[in-house]
């Protein structure tokens, strides 16, 4: 089975040669993979990789900057292979993933998959963690998963399937645009089943996770475009528990205990608050990261930061014109 990997990039020219030079090692013979790099308008030097050479079939595409979502329909629209394996710039792919990949495809139809990816840490660590998965998922190496984890920083889905579920779209029309769970919503209905493999294993060397104050923009920049996922696709919150209680309160169907918690938020996420909590997370950090009291400052500080991104979005959108389902798949 011939297969192209796709990986759109921004700005990211050191850890993407981190990201190629693990496709050089994967067992999946070089003659039957392509990769198609597409530039979504880099202003440093990742256009250099135009004339990079690899053991596989390479392609350097460069466009303007207009997304990641267009960036992989683009690379897409390029491809020749029969299965299409989307990569992110900050994935480092262990070397049986592609191997393991093809070979799931094959039993299964209708299907996309998405591999396991681990958080950087040292290579003892890593290692630890694989032999420990390897050994719980002796049995089963897969397990179906909802939509929300339709996660594009390592799925792969037949190119045919891809291209009847017309690509990806971008939902909201910002960043992050959720396009990962508006597509496996998509997939979901269109009778797709979604399974993750503990075979396809992949280091995630994400930036945004480096510290916490990183960690909740993001954050909270995602929960301000998830007011207009929701607003194309409200069938898909209850699936997000994160925004349960994050919401305006209704005082009709909300249970007294989800009022309470709702009345209680905006407190807890105002600014003086969350700016005491990250103080005292910093400053824990710096003493002893494997306290357990600092996992419970993350949730605290991330679960702030994404109440006042969620209601900063519903004002946004409760401030300008509607847009209909009809409108936004017209983007």
């Amino acid at each position: 089975m011939y297969v192209s990997i796709i990986i759109p990039t921004y700005n990211r020219q050191d850890q993407l040669m981190v990201t190629l030079n693990a496709l050089r090692n994967q067992t999946y013979p070089a003659a039957s993979f392509e990769v198609i790099l597409v530039d979504d308008g880099s202003t440093d030097d990742t256009p250099r990789f135009a004339d990079a050479r690899f053991p596989f079939p390479f392609a350097y595409l460069h466009k303007k900057n207009s997304g990641a979502t267009i960036s992989r329909n683009v690379g897409a629209g390029r491809s020749k292979g029969e299965l299409l394996i989307f990569l992110d710039d900050d994935i480092e792919l262990d070397p049986p993933a592609v191997e393991v990949l093809v070979r799931k495809h094959k039993l299964y139809a209708k299907t996309i998959i998405v591999g396991t990816l681990l958080p950087a840490k040292s290579e003892a660590d890593r290692q630890s963690s694989l032999v420990s998965s390897t050994l719980s998922d002796r049995e089963q190496n897969e397990s179906q998963v909802d939509f929300i984890e339709c996660f594009t920083g390592l799925l792969s889905i037949r190119a045919n399937d891809f291209h009847a579920l017309g690509g990806f779209h971008d939902p909201t029309g910002g960043w992050p645009n959720w396009d990962d769970v508006d597509f496996g919503y998509r997939a979901s209905q269109a009778g797709f089943q979604i399974l993750r493999t503990s075979e396809a294993t992949a280091v995630h060397h994400d930036q945004a996770a480096a510290n916490i104050i990183s960690a909740a923009n993001r954050w909270h920049q995602a929960s301000k475009t998830a007011a207009r996922l929701f607003q194309v696709h409200p069938e898909i919150q209850p699936h997000l528990p994160m925004f349960i209680d994050k919401s305006p309160i209704n005082w009709h169907r909300d249970s007294p205990w989800l009022i309470g918690r709702k009345m209680v938020r905006p407190l807890a996420s105002s600014r003086p608050i969350l700016w005491g909590l990250e103080k005292l997370a910093l400053k824990q950090e710096s003493s002893n990261r494997d306290s357990p009291f600092l996992a419970i400052l993350y949730r605290w500080i991330i679960g702030g930061y994404i109440f006042r991104g969620y209601r900063a979005g519903l004002r946004e959108i409760n401030s300008a014109p509607i847009m209909t389902k009809k409108a936004q798949g017209a983007r």
